[in-house]
């Protein structure tokens, strides 16, 4: 398992102090279903691999990469799956997809994505309630107390991704924002995230315009997504007030889940292209100007991740050892709540948030 530089997971106070104890409480007892039902999960491979045949198909037309979080250009070859070739950074440990698809191949790709229409059609639709009020909803209180803290309450919000529009209502109900904007590319989206009053910027982030510059830009499980991290985070910092924020989520490809599971973890996919860790992540925001960066791994899905896998038979004790076999298999629920609490505690999760701060 990567080691985790502790000076830059806490490279400034925490800022979080009242709104993560309130988000640790809203899902200390969540559960994957509760996001992600089984029940609507029946035909979801099938979409899946239509997405990664599509990409098979195109394979020809893909282009090596250097890292997308410290621009090294010497990738270590650590497996290949459903057909994208995994690499690992020798600096910062950041797992990468290289050879990947080019820019606009993968904006043909997201317009078309079965993986995509069956999320739209059966998965959020059956769980949004839950979404809102034990996802978005602590989301919109972090963004609100980060507004009290930098006084910049009664500003400018955007989020990058704004799929169904539910965390700008819900970050629209703190109060804490004179005006809020999604930017949401892909027009089905678009019109259902503007049916409930929400402004919207029906294109992607690199031709949104704003005529005044937003005080505070959030994205969540977007980065992994996109062809060129860098870019996207010299965007957020050109596009904020001085001062101004930038919040995002994403999975930690140094975390328990990604590194115990490797190739047969459902987070590595042909999608998730950028795998960062509180380290390298850090670094990106460092390089396009951010002076002040905390990532925390808030992540409450490990330990049954791990045991979904185990139970699957994706993963054998072979591969775990005794101790992992014993928390896959035997442990009891204490033992696993307590476990899954030390690696958010220990910046080990494999779901992390960065919040970095522009200089004044």
């Amino acid at each position: 398992m990567e080691q985790i530089d502790e000076g830059l997971i806490a490279s400034f106070p925490p800022s979080e102090s009242s709104a993560t104890r309130m988000v640790q409480s809203n899902a200390s007892n969540l559960r994957i279903d509760d996001i992600r039902p089984d029940a609507v999960m029946t035909n979801h491979a099938a979409a899946v691999m239509k997405d990664v045949e599509w990409l098979k198909a195109r394979s020809h037309l893909f282009q090596p990469v250097p890292c997308p979080a410290c621009g090294t250009d010497r990738p270590q070859r650590l497996y290949v799956k459903h057909g994208t070739q995994h690499n690992r950074c020798p600096e910062c440990a950041t797992q990468y997809v290289s050879p990947r698809a080019p820019e606009a191949l993968l904006i043909d790709f997201y317009a078309e994505s079965e993986n995509a229409k069956y999320w739209a059609a059966h998965i959020y639709p059956t769980a949004q309630d839950t979404r809102r009020k034990r996802l978005f909803g602590p989301r919109a209180k972090i963004a609100a107390d980060l507004a009290a803290k930098y006084g910049f309450q009664g500003g400018v919000l955007v989020e990058v991704g704004a799929g169904y529009g539910m965390f700008c209502k819900e970050a629209e109900a703190t109060g804490a924002f004179r005006r809020i904007i999604g930017i949401e590319p892909e027009k089905g989206l678009a019109e259902t995230c503007a049916s409930p009053g929400v402004e919207v910027i029906a294109e992607g982030y690199e031709f949104a315009q704003f005529d005044e510059k937003p005080n505070m830009i959030v994205c969540f499980e977007v980065i992994e997504h996109l062809h060129d991290p860098h870019k996207f985070m010299q965007w957020c910092a050109d596009k904020l007030a001085p001062g101004g924020v930038v919040m995002l989520t994403t999975p930690n490809g140094a975390g328990f889940e990604t590194t115990t599971l490797a190739e047969r973890s459902h987070t590595i996919d042909h999608q998730h292209i950028n795998l960062l860790n509180p380290k390298s992540i850090a670094q990106l925001a460092r390089r396009v100007g951010f002076a002040e960066v905390e990532v925390t791994t808030p992540g409450q899905f490990d330990v049954e991740l791990v045991r979904r896998a185990f139970a699957e038979g994706r993963v054998t004790a072979d591969v775990l050892g005794p101790f992992l076999t014993f928390l896959a298999r035997d442990a009891d629920e204490a033992t696993c709540n307590a476990f899954q609490q030390f690696l958010r505690d220990t910046g080990l999760s494999s779901h992390m948030r960065m919040i970095a701060r522009m200089g004044q």
